[in-house]
Parts: C-alpha cells; sequence; structure tokens
C-alpha cells in the first residue's frame, strides 16, 4: 500500500515486526523461527514473480541465497526402501526421477508440462480480475479448467504415474498440509512448477531480514509504524469502518483498515459496537476449521555437518507416503511419522561460528492432538516428542546427533 502511494500507520502490539518471519538467539546460535524456502524467487537472470514483487514493485532487495538440492526423501518403512536426493531444474528433476525409477520419463514429463500449463492458466486469471475471456479459456487454457476439479492423486492416475515416481513427485505435500486424495491439483501443480523452474531460496540473514527491510521501505516512503501498540477496537459506524482505539488510549480516525489477526479475533473481540458484525462474517467464522500447526525442534550443535553426517540441506523424512494415513496421524500425540529437517549449515555455511551446525526439525500436527494434554505435562510432552523426533533422525539418515 505505501508503495502505491497510500499514507499507511502500522501498528504492531509485539516490539518488533515480523510473526513466523523471525529469528531468536540462545548462546552462540541465531536460529530461524520457521522459514524452510521460498518459492518464486529464481535469479536475476530467470526472476520468479516474487522476487520481481519485492524488487520492482516495492524497491527492496535482499540477498538471496539458492539452496543446493530440492531435497532428500528418506522412507523409513522397509517395504518402501526409497532414499533419493532431487535437484531443481525441470530437466534435472525429469532426468533424476528417470534414473531412480527407470521407464518414468515420458509419464513425468506430461505431467510436469501438464503443471506448466496449469500455472499459466491461473496466471491469466488473475491477470483478468475475475473477468477472463470466455473463449480464449477454453482453447488456449483448455487443460486448466479441465483439471480445476481434480485432486493431486486423481490427476497422477489419469497420467498413469508409476507409483514410485509418484512418491517422489508428491514428496512436498506436507508443505500445503492435506493428503494427496484431497489437494487440489491446481494448487500442488502451482507449487511444483514454480520450485522446478525458479529453484528455492532464503534471504542469508534469516527471515527476519525481508521484514526488517519491508519496515524501512515502508518508512522511506512516507508512512510509519508503531511498536508496542495493540489495537483494542475497530470502530464501525453504519457498516462503515471510522476508527480504530489502540492500547495507549489513542483514537485514530480512519477509513479503512486492514487487519492481520485472525478473522475470529476481529469479529468476536474487536468490532465496537457488536451489533455492526455482519452475519456473514460470523458464519464464516465459525465454519473454519483450523488447519495444522507446526512442531518445531531448534539444535544448535557443536560439530560441523560434515562431522555430524548430514550432507544436504532439506531433508523430507516420511515413514512411508501415503499421505491420507500421514494426515491422520497429525491429530494423536503419538511418535511423528513426517518431520522435515533443514540443515542451515549447508546452504549458508557461516551461519552460526566455526564448527558448529544449525539444525532446525518440523513436525505437524491437528490442534486436537494437544487437547487432553495437562499444563503440568506440556514441557514433559514436548521433549519426549522432541527426543523421537531427534531418534528418528539419526536413524533415517546416520547422522550422530
Amino acid at each position: 500500500l505505501a508503495a502505491a502511494g497510500v499514507r499507511v500507520l502500522l501498528l504492531e502490539q509485539h516490539n518488533l515486526p515480523g510473526g513466523f518471519a523471525t529469528s531468536f538467539t540462545r548462546g552462540r546460535f541465531e536460529f530461524e523461527v520457521s522459514l524452510h524456502k521460498f518459492a518464486d524467487i529464481g535469479s536475476h537472470t530467470n526472476s520468479g514473480s516474487v522476487r520481481d514483487f519485492f524488487e520492482n514493485d516495492l524497491g527492496v532487495h535482499l540477498d538471496w541465497v539458492e539452496l543446493p538440492e530440492a531435497f532428500r526423501l528418506i522412507l523409513t518403512d522397509p517395504d518402501e526402501g526409497l532414499d533419493v536426493t532431487m535437484p531443481y531444474g525441470v530437466d534435472a528433476f525429469i532426468e533424476a526421477l528417470e534414473r531412480e525409477v527407470s521407464g518414468s520419463k515420458e509419464s513425468v514429463t506430461n505431467y510436469i508440462e501438464l503443471c506448466r500449463e496449469v500455472l499459466e492458466g491461473l496466471a491469466y486469471v488473475g491477470q483478468s480480475r475475475g473477468n477472463p475471456d470466455r473463449k480464449l479459456l477454453l482453447t488456449k487454457y483448455a487443460n486448466f479448467l479441465k483439471t480445476a476439479p481434480y485432486t493431486t492423486d486423481q490427476v497422477a492416475d489419469a497420467l498413469k504415474i508409476p507409483e514410485q515416481a509418484r512418491k517422489i513427485l508428491h514428496a512436498e505435500w506436507s508443505y500445503i498440509g492435506t493428503p494427496t486424495s484431497r489437494t487440489n491439483f491446481t494448487i500442488f501443480a502451482g507449487m511444483l512448477i514454480k520450485f522446478l523452474t525458479f529453484g528455492a531460496w532464503i534471504p542469508r540473514q534469516r527471515s527476519h531480514e525481508i521484514v526488517l527491510a519491508l519496515e524501512a521501505r515502508i518508512r522511506e516512503l512516507g508512512s510509519d509504524v508503531q511498536y508496542n501498540t495493540r489495537v483494542d477496537e475497530l470502530l464501525v459506524e453504519n457498516g462503515k469502518v471510522v476508527g480504530v482505539v489502540t492500547s495507549k488510549g489513542d483514537r485514530i480516525e480512519t477509513d479503512f483498515v486492514v487487519s492481520n489477526a485472525s478473522p475470529t479475533l476481529v469479529y468476536n473481540n474487536l468490532v465496537r459496537p457488536k451489533s455492526e458484525v455482519p452475519e456473514i462474517a460470523l458464519k464464516e467464522c465459525n465454519a473454519r476449521v483450523h488447519g495444522l500447526s507446526g512442531f518445531g525442534v531448534y539444535l544448535g550443535l557443536d560439530a560441523p555437518p560434515e562431522e555430524i553426517g548430514l550432507r544436504e540441506y532439506h531433508y523430507l523424512i516420511y515413514k512411508n507416503m501415503d499421505t491420507a494415513k500421514n494426515y491422520e496421524a497429525f491429530t494423536t500425540l503419538d511418535p511423528p511419522k513426517i518431520q522435515a529437517v533443514v540443515c542451515l549449515n549447508n546452504a549458508i555455511p557461516d551461519c552460526s561460528p566455526p564448527g558448529t551446525s544449525i539444525v532446525f526439525i518440523t513436525a505437524l500436527y491437528r490442534p486436537e492432538a494437544w487437547r487432553d494434554v495437562r499444563p503440568r505435562d506440556y514441557v514433559a510432552t514436548k521433549n519426549k516428542i522432541a527426543s523421537e523426533l531427534i531418534a528418528d533422525l539419526e536413524k533415517a539418515t546416520g547422522a550422530s546427533l
């Protein structure tokens, strides 16, 4: 908004910006809180839309670092028997998959080309601002329309992707957060083709570098940011916003509010008077189901990655690729069946002091998994899960943590 010439006041209840895009320090180590990798960045000569947005639309320039590989997928079930490291780049990915699953090249090539067509169709619909040319959609973007109603699994079935190749193609299903039997193919296709085309990147100084650069640019453009300032009331008259009241007691008049708080919080707690909350807004809030939450284990280790035995940046360690069963397992606190692991030093060697390394493990849970955990058992439960994740990482990779 500020880059578009709007005068903005950003109110933040915390004492720094970022939310999940932040870092924290413990002793010698600065840990990235959540970011594994960014899609759609690309290089200066092959830039994605996110890099274009930052640099051309916002005037924000960051020190991006390209990740060395797509992922290393390890399936620990003896019946699965899969341990493969995949590259980015469409041609390189197809060739690596063919080496792993002989005879898969044709069907995988067709699958990835379909992903490209779907993304182009999605981009066209976005650019048309809700008014696409129907004739053009039916001709140039026919496959975008044909596949729109189908799941990721259904499209893989239709293209006869070999089972072993499908496991590798769908390896990053957990980043979307629903099983491939339920994930809309349009969404998955967009993620996959963007990663394959532009690679994956991270900012050199953790994800907090992003928000600090954005904040500096907001101020540079003549707008303002206030920290330690919570919005307590969102004032509405006759269906229109007229202002906000802050935790400091200030009333700020405005005709527009963009809230990054959850709709549940906004409509139940902030709007004043409550009679101004639209009925449809409450219905939408009540219809929402909480998605997955991340469980993070942050490890600062007193040995370099090569000594520990972690050679890659990004690991996906699953018991198997039955995504539906894995998703159901997120509802319990049984030992996690999947984990995503990052060894930051294998992308940014100097991210920690010489002779050390940073490893970050992420598992996923549905909110109901924690429902019966008593407050007095909370820390012990977390430590138990962390120990199980570390043990699974060591067993899968042979690393010595």
